[in-house]
């Protein structure tokens, strides 16, 4: 007789799920006697994703029919039928690839409490005594065909292997439907042919069910397993597919595929967004993969639907109802975020030439036009552009929006760097979008006239002390090195200037955009505060062409702070750098860098 190791007979047990048979039509038989449902069979392994759960087979017996030694201690106890939760569903996502995955189903070791257990009869007094068998075998697995179930698996008896072995499904009912176990089965040895593949109608009612198969030999019945399974309709929610705008509202397209296991015809759904209806539709479009996958079904149980987007941002709960036969039945959700506020990415904030480059895209979803783009630096506005730029790229990743989404331009540097920040204005419900970056002041070139008054004297820098400045070296008053400028005034005084850059020996040339950056301490009594201003004035145009006016009030706390301010000139050839103090208090300036093409005298 032959025999197989366990290594060979657990990958051999497998190949039932790879043959393409042909399932006869199995019997009813009322009058065969009663199938008992007995303990279970040789327990094999599955394969990974058909089976919730499957025991373990015991190598050291792989034709015995017994359990193994790690079942043996788990048969005393009865085992709960099957009874998956709306959760088991939802728990069942479409693969990365999106292969269909069948309906879970589950390996009981005994059938379930009240599960139908009857007894063959007794033999007749005087009946001649029955032969000796040995019977082995596996129910395998249960698959869907439109309102029925096959059922795969082997059997046969050791000692009397040529002959095939009558096998019987029964479910919870009763009902009992045979076949004879003689399909072509090489991995199982002993002739090749203890097969059996056979359907039996499904049950009436959609939701769990157990179905046990018993093999006979002579008036002996054995237990070849029971398996649980469901059969309300199954199917995918595959991954979100895009978004799409139209003149009648944003879009987003989901796809998937539905199967009511009792018909080959389309199942009807519904969708819910956050567990509100939004639409139904048919399961009747073309699904290779799933066709593939259950092929019994036909090639048409697919949808495609289009979901109006919500009026709020944030994560959805989308999820896929059957509608079959007048049964709400939930298939499968995904968790979906929902998009109006502008999407897109500040790219480059970075140096070009002189200037400051910005460079990004933007899109809004409730439109396929260009948005609206503000620019800050440090939250000050200093342009707007449209986002109509070409960018390729963007049109890849959102096809159904196109190109014209990016933006680039400039916008004046400083010494100090900024933080630029990029608003992208919605277009309808939603909020505005922002996206934020800093440059290195540092890494531009620099047409720089710098002075950090270390020669101790006015005489040797760019400046003169105005109406009171003094260049001192005291540490209380300095601000950086060994030497800085300082003035303090009465609060009695409105305005004390006390430093100008000197026009002889720094000019400024007309209609010429420069910045300027200096550090700068407020100082004085405890809890005060200082006024300073600083401005650029033409001594032929007067104060009332003053440029860059900048002002502002600061505790006079000693810290080290600065500033940097951009200006333009006009049509004069004699402007200069102001310093002044407002209303009292004590200032001192220092490490003054001015950006632009400056001469020096």
């Amino acid at each position: 007789m032959r025999r197989r190791t366990a290594a060979t007979l657990a990958a051999s047990l497998l190949c039932p799920l790879l043959l393409a048979l042909t399932a006869p039509s199995a019997q009813a038989d009322p009058a065969a006697p009663a199938v008992p449902a007995g303990p279970p069979g040789r327990v094999a392994a599955q394969p990974a994703g058909l089976f919730r759960a499957a025991t373990g087979k015991d190598p050291d017996h792989p034709f015995s029919g017994k359990p193994g030694k790690k079942e043996e201690g788990k048969r005393k106890g009865e085992v709960e039928p099957y009874t998956p939760s709306e959760l088991d569903r939802r728990a069942l996502p479409a693969p990365p690839d999106g292969t269909p995955v069948a309906p879970a189903t589950t390996r009981l070791k005994e059938p379930p409490a009240g599960f139908p257990t009857p007894t063959p009869p007794a033999p007749a007094r005087g009946a001649a005594a029955l032969p000796e068998v040995s019977v082995v075998g596996y129910f395998d697995e249960v698959t869907f065909e439109p309102g029925k179930l096959r059922l795969r698996g082997w059997a046969l008896d050791e000692f009397a292997p040529a002959t095939g072995l009558r096998v019987f499904a029964v479910g919870e009912n009763g009902v009992r439907v045979w076949s004879v176990a003689d399909k072509y089965r090489p991995d199982v040895g002993h002739g090749d042919h203890h097969g059996f593949d056979f359907t039996v109608p499904l049950p009436p009612g959609r939701g769990a069910h157990t179905v046990c198969v018993s093999a006979q030999a002579a008036s002996t019945y054995t237990s070849l397993g029971c398996i649980g399974y469901d059969t309300r309709p199954f199917g995918m929610l595959e991954q979100h597919l895009r978004s799409v705008a139209t003149p009648n509202g944003q879009f987003s397209v989901f796809r998937g595929w539905l199967i009511d296991p009792y018909t080959a015809g389309p199942a009807q759904l519904d969708v819910t967004v956050g567990g509100t209806p939004r639409l139904t539709a048919s399961a009747s479009a073309p699904h290779p993969k799933a066709a593939g996958a259950f092929p019994a079904f036909g090639p048409d149980h697919g949808y495609e639907v289009w979901v109006e987007h919500v009026s709020a941002d944030g994560n959805h709960m989308v999820c896929v109802h059957s509608l079959s036969a007048g049964v709400r039945t939930m298939v499968a959700c995904e968790d979906h975020d929902e998009r109006h506020n502008p999407h897109g990415y500040l790219d480059e904030v970075g140096w070009q030439g002189e200037n400051i480059l910005v460079r990004g895209w933007a899109i809004d979803w409730d439109t396929t036009g260009p948005v609206s783009v503000t620019i800050r630096a440090d939250g000050k506005v200093v342009k707007t552009v449209s986002a109509n730029a070409d960018r390729p790229d963007v049109a890849i990743r959102y096809p159904q929006y196109g190109p014209a989404h990016g933006f680039e331009t400039t916008i004046p540097a400083t010494l100090d760097g900024q933080e630029i920040t990029v608003t992208a204005k919605n277009v309808s419900v939603g909020f505005d979008s922002e996206w934020k970056k800093r440059y290195d002041g540092s890494a531009g070139p620099c047409r720089c006239v710098r002075e950090n008054f270390e020669e101790g004297t006015f005489d040797r820098s760019l400046y003169s002390p105005a109406h009171g400045g003094q260049i001192t070296s005291d540490q209380a008053r300095r601000v950086a090195g060994g030497h800085s400028v300082y003035a303090e005034s009465p609060v009695t005084q409105e305005w004390h200037e006390f430093l100008w850059s000197d026009r002889t020996k720094l000019k400024l040339a007309p209609r010429t955009t420069y910045t300027v950056t200096f550090k700068y301490r407020l100082l004085g009594a405890e809890g005060t505060r200082t006024n300073p201003y600083f401005l650029v004035r033409s001594a032929t145009g007067g104060f009332s062409k003053d440029l860059g006016v900048t002002s502002w009030s600061e505790p006079a706390d000693g810290d080290v702070r600065s500033k940097t301010v951009t200006f333009t000139t006009g049509e004069f050839a004699d402007y200069y750098l102001l310093w002044t103090l407002h209303n009292g208090g004590a200032m001192a300036v220092d490490d003054i860098v001015l950006n632009g093409p400056a001469q020096r005298g």
